[in-house]
């Protein structure tokens, strides 16, 4: 090493990929250098390459859980069209009662613009109240198959597929005053 300017004290690194080897095993016992050979390289690639696997796995595992995550998401969206259509049908039923009920209190005129508009909140308040949990239960399911089984039942249930004046099945009720 000192013929040839490497015993300054730095580090040196042999590696023999050659078959047979060209640098002996005692050169490890000098201080300062490090051999290897073919052996010792297979050890590393073995090494890396089961990390790898290792890691392979795990990246496999968390994106099967983010995949299903995301069909999970992607089906609940199927619930949108109903929950618009159940909203929409509980807000016109909601309007009509408050349309009858304003135009009575409005005869007699006891109630100010500022009571109207409060019973009007309460009004939004309890048709959401009450719609909170049907519409949980559409997004709570884990399968497709429960989640249209679920869609069909609240449909059927408030009549979503009748015609748009929320009066079901039977043509129009007559109207009590």
């Amino acid at each position: 090493l000192k013929e040839n300017g490497l015993a300054g004290g730095r580090p040196l690194m042999l590696v023999d990929i050659s078959v047979p080897r060209n640098v002996g095993e005692d050169c490890k016992q000098i201080p300062n250098v490090s051999a290897y050979n073919v052996d010792d390289l297979k050890a590393v690639v073995a090494r890396n390459t089961a990390m790898r696997q290792k890691e392979m796995i795990e990246a496999e595992t968390l994106l099967r859980e983010e995949a299903a995550g995301f069909s999970g998401w992607r089906e609940s969206l199927s619930a949108i069209p109903t929950i618009n259509q159940l909203q929409e049908k509980a807000n016109n039923v909601r309007q009509e009662e408050l349309d009858k009920c304003t135009r009575k209190l409005s005869q007699n005129e006891n109630l100010s613009d500022k009571e109207i508009e409060a019973v009007e909140r309460l009004s939004r308040s309890i048709v959401n109240k009450l719609l909170h949990g049907p519409m949980s239960h559409l997004r709570q399911h884990d399968n497709v198959d429960d989640q249209q089984h679920a869609i069909k039942e609240l449909s059927a249930m408030f009549r979503l597929q009748d015609d748009g004046n929320g009066r079901g099945r039977g043509g129009s009720r007559s109207r009590r005053r």
